[in-house]
């Protein structure tokens, strides 16, 4: 996209956000493969 046709920017935030939606998804299936809880880690884990 032509800068002087996307002033406010709104291809570059939609395509972040499609990326930021992919990763956040394989990481979900990775953690789901692994077992793990979903969560902050508990401080008996340390």
């Amino acid at each position: 996209m032509s800068p002087a046709y996307d002033h406010a920017e709104l291809t570059v935030n939609a395509a972040h956000r499609v990326v930021f939606e992919a990763l956040s998804g394989m990481a979900a299936r990775r953690r789901d493969k692994a077992g793990a809880n979903p969560g902050p880690p508990s401080p008996q884990s340390r």
